[in-house]
């Protein structure tokens, strides 16, 4: 009678091991699945900041440029739903102004979004004070 006993132990310690073994397989494509996540949203909005700050610069529309970015909201709102206020969309143009091409990619696999609009706005204060600076 003690043998089914035992083959069922026997089946349940299998599975606990492959279970110890799987999990962190799982938790580490969980992480990078993230990551990768992080950095492709951050490389469209860079991404789209840069064809809105390219778009109003070269048309001369930046004087219409509040209501262009209020307007495209709305409709990108519309279609792809939330994550594109008129606050988010000039957030992205700050940081596309902030940031060169050729630097965004590998900001976007060190850094979050929100750590790059945030150095964004210290990068503009630094730029305002060296301003300062020179004419002083």
């Amino acid at each position: 009678m003690n043998k089914p006993l035992d083959k069922k132990n026997e089946v349940q310690v299998y599975i606990n091991e492959l279970f110890v073994i799987i999990s962190p397989i799982i938790n580490n494509a969980r992480k990078r699945a993230a990551l990768y996540l992080s950095a492709e949203t951050t490389l469209l909005y860079w991404t789209i900041g840069k064809h809105i700050n390219t778009n109003l610069k070269e048309n001369n529309r930046t004087v219409y440029g509040q209501r262009i970015i209020a307007t495209l909201s709305q409709q990108l709102t519309e279609n792809f739903g939330k994550g594109f206020t008129y606050t988010t969309l000039t957030r992205m143009c700050k940081v596309a102004d902030a940031y060169h091409e050729e630097n965004i990619a590998t900001l976007s696999q060190q850094i979050s979004w929100s750590n790059l609009i945030e150095l964004a706005s210290v990068e503009e204060e630094a730029t305002f004070f060296k301003k300062v600076i020179r004419v002083c």
